[in-house]
């Protein structure tokens, strides 16, 4: 719950420290880079810490992080709209907080069952009626959690859904690669730690330079390329089968990280251009949420699919990944071809 209001609040610090545009642009690079580099950190310290000391330090770990961070948030950050706070919209956040989770639920359960059990489809009805709920109560409320006329804004309904699907790969491909590596090629949690380290470094070096190269060629160009390079690099994941070596991962690892991003930070900054900065927290966090539910959610399916197409034994095993990696290759190519129908040609250059 902390994690879900900091990350919305951080991404609204840079959109009304930058005016829109080229600064803007490296700004939320940089807090791509921060972010990626942070995730690779926590890969690598969660295999040292289950490998050497214990599970539970993953948890403990975290609390001298959030100490600095508070003390540097309460030093650095300085609200200059305090006059204007309005009362939170606790009955929206807990209809769409109903929606997602009884729809991930009933992913899980059809995936450890059949999708046609009562509990499945009475989950997913609730997940839709929930929803239905959030919407008509959004539309009602003086203060929405999401102003929902905003979505009409061709630059942040796109964003939204690249977003989701940037999500869907990044934790559903991290989630499958690691289980590839440890129940597929046998690898110990230190060793799957330390094999992600490429995929972290191609990831942060791209987010670092999408930038300049949507300068350069433009965002549609950018988004395009880099959507299709992770969809390729997906596709190669479903090589990882008992008996390959390191470098098959590692030829699946490259294109994948370096195609997610360069396609993180050019999409949040076409989800904010021309965002006023009264409505920066609310498109930040809808931006955010979407990339976060967008990869919860798919994961659960995604898991749910790979666990009916997979049987006992280390080969029916990757055969379910495999299909999962190939279902987010998918995913990619049509991400590929929203940016390719709906982001201007020119949208990036000379801004």
């Amino acid at each position: 719950m902390t994690a879900a209001v900091l990350s919305p609040l951080s991404l609204t610090v840079i959109l009304v420290s930058f005016p829109d545009g080229p600064r803007r642009r490296r700004a939320v690079a940089t807090w791509g880079v921060v972010a990626t580099a942070g995730g690779a950190l926590g890969v690598l310290l969660s295999g040292l810490l289950t490998a050497y000391l214990d599970w539970r330090w993953v948890l403990f770990v975290n609390v001298p992080f959030v100490v600095a961070a508070t003390a540097l948030a309460l030093t650095a950050v300085h609200d200059s709209q305090a006059e204007n706070r309005v009362p939170p919209d606790v009955i929206g956040a807990v209809f769409a907080t109903a929606s997602t989770t009884l729809l991930a639920f009933g992913f899980v359960h059809a995936g450890n069952h059949v999708w046609g059990t009562p509990v499945t489809v009475s989950a997913v009805a609730g997940s839709l009626v929930a929803g239905m709920a959030f919407v008509g109560w959004e539309l009602r409320t003086s203060v929405p959690l999401i102003r929902l006329s905003v979505l009409r804004i061709r630059s942040v309904w796109v964003a939204t859904v690249l977003i989701a699907l940037i999500g869907t790969a990044g934790v559903s491909g991290f989630y499958f690669a690691s289980l590839s590596l440890q129940n597929v090629l046998g690898y110990d949690p230190l060793s799957t730690g330390l094999a992600f380290l490429p995929f972290a470094a191609g990831t942060v070096l791209a987010t670092k330079a999408s930038p300049g190269l949507v300068e350069r060629f433009g965002m549609r160009t950018i988004l395009m390329a880099g959507f299709t390079v992770g969809a390729i690099g997906m596709l190669c994941f479903t090589r990882l089968e008992m008996g390959v070596g390191y470098s098959t991962f590692l030829l699946a690892s490259i294109p994948t990280s370096v195609g997610l991003g360069l396609c993180g930070a050019p999409t949040l900054s076409l989800g904010t251009s021309g965002v006023l900065s009264q409505e920066a927290g609310m498109v930040s966090g809808l931006l955010t949420t979407s990339r976060q539910v967008g990869g919860g959610v798919a994961l659960a399916a995604l898991a749910s699919v790979a666990s009916q197409h997979a049987g006992q034994g280390v080969h029916a095993l990757a055969d379910g990944y495999h299909t999962a990696f190939l279902l987010q290759c998918l995913l990619l190519f049509a991400a590929a071809i929203i940016a390719l129908v709906y982001v201007p040609r020119d949208t990036g250059i000379g801004s």
